[in-house]
Order: structure tokens, then C-alpha cells, then sequence
């Protein structure tokens, strides 16, 4: 049965990182398009024959309630967390030519170990992505002096010119789909509408924007930007 096997290799996937997942988490990340209730009906059916394990919320291969008690944790440290990866993506979307920014990674799957990092995914206007690039790069220098360079960890760049992810596989589709946008509604709307192929990797799943704030032009952002606004700049 092709939902059964599906099932099982979602959560194997998850396994590889020693992470339990709800049974919400579980439906929207199947690659089968199926209710709720014949979703349900098969996960009860895999329990039953010891296939899965229930730790408490959450689900996993392995009859090991160590996962769920590790998951608790890393979740209340991601949304700790979390708070800071706010503040900075505000701060990072008043870097030039910034038109959005997310957090990706393990925090945006709400968890944080003890030694986790602030993963960022950035969206810059067209033809300036290295340019933004260098000036956030330029500034991640600094933070070394301060030993925050763990927080600012912009790890992904997309052009808005060029928004559709080109390596299309399970674990991009996960990516997307666990992304968290925090500044820039209108560009996170525009690049899930340019990977819809991740919708039919993730049926189940829906994506959301709706509390994403825009990002407003600041005078110092404007004036960083001017030098660049023509061939020099291109």
C-alpha cells in the first residue's frame, strides 16, 4: 500500500536527525494526497504491528522515549530562540537591496540544541544578490568580535529574478515547506508561488505568509542603495 509506504519513509527521514514528529507533521509532510481519516487509519494500523511508536505526542521507528523528552527540549529552546531570530531579521532586511528574509534550518522546524545556530534564508532584488551579500558578509566579520556570529548565519540567497529552487527533491520540498518568513510578505508570496513542484512533493501541506511583515525602505537603506542603482551597481 503506497500510503503505508509512505508513511514509514517520512518518518525514517525524520529519524535520520533523531526527530520524533506529531501526527500533523507526519500527514502534511507525506508525498500522498489522502484524508486525515485514512491517514490516521493506517498510522493506527502501523502501531498496532509495532511498525511505529507513539513517545508520548509524537511518532517515530524507534521505541525510544529519549527522542520525545530531547524534542520537548530543543522546542522550548527554538521558541527562545525564535524571539531573537525576529529581532535580527528586522535588522537584516534594512541591509541594501534586502527584499526578504526567513529563518530556515533546524530552527525553522522549532528546534534548538544546545549549540544551534540562527539560519537565515534571504531574497534580494535582481541582479544585486552579491551585493547584498558582501555588505551582510562584511558585517558578519564584526560579530566574531563579539562571538554572535552563531546568530547571523545567512546560509541561502535567491534573486527575486530567480525565486524557483532548482534542486527538486524531498529534502528542498521539506526546506520549503518549514520555512519561516518574517520580513517581506509580498516576495515569500511570489516564491511560493514559483514552487508550486513542492506542493506536489507535499500534498498535504499548505503554506503560509500571513504573518509576515513587510519590509519598509529606511532612509539609510535608500542611501546605501543609490550608488548602486545603475550600471555600476548592475
Amino acid at each position: 500500500m503506497q500510503l503505508k509506504r509512505d508513511l514509514l519513509s517520512t518518518l525514517a527521514y525524520f529519524d535520520l536527525f533523531d526527530y520524533p514528529i506529531t501526527g500533523i507533521e507526519l500527514y502534511s509532510y507525506l508525498q500522498t494526497s489522502c484524508s486525515y481519516e485514512e491517514f490516521q487509519s493506517v498510522l493506527k494500523v502501523l502501531s498496532s504491528e509495532n511498525q511505529v511508536f507513539r513517545l508520548e505526542d509524537f511518532y517515530s521507528l524507534r521505541n525510544d522515549f529519549r527522542l520525545a523528552s530531547r524534542r520537548k527540549k530543543g522546542n522550548l529552546r527554538a521558541r527562545q530562540l525564535l524571539k531573537t531570530a525576529d529581532r535580527i531579521a528586522g535588522f537584516l532586511a534594512c541591509f541594501p537591496f534586502v527584499k526578504g528574509v526567513a529563518v530556515s534550518g533546524s530552527l525553522s522546524k522549532n528546534f534548538a540544541d544546545e549549540h544551534a545556530d540562527i539560519d537565515f534564508f534571504l531574497i534580494t532584488e535582481k541582479n544585486k544578490l552579491w551585493i547584498a551579500r558582501t555588505f551582510m558578509h562584511v558585517f558578519k566579520k564584526l560579530t566574531f568580535l563579539v562571538r554572535k556570529q552563531h546568530w547571523f548565519c545567512m546560509n541561502y540567497y535567491v534573486s527575486e529574478e530567480g525565486l524557483e529552487i532548482r534542486e527538486k527533491n524531498y529534502y528542498t520540498a521539506i526546506e520549503i515547506a518549514t520555512l519561516m518568513p518574517l520580513r517581506g510578505s509580498a516576495i515569500f508570496r511570489d516564491f511560493y508561488a514559483q514552487n508550486q513542484w513542492s506542493r506536489m512533493v507535499l500534498p498535504n501541506h499548505s503554506m503560509k505568509v500571513s504573518h509576515t511583515r513587510e519590509i519598509s525602505k529606511s532612509f539609510l537603506k535608500v542611501l546605501l542603495e543609490f550608488p548602486f542603482r545603475g550600471p555600476t551597481g548592475e
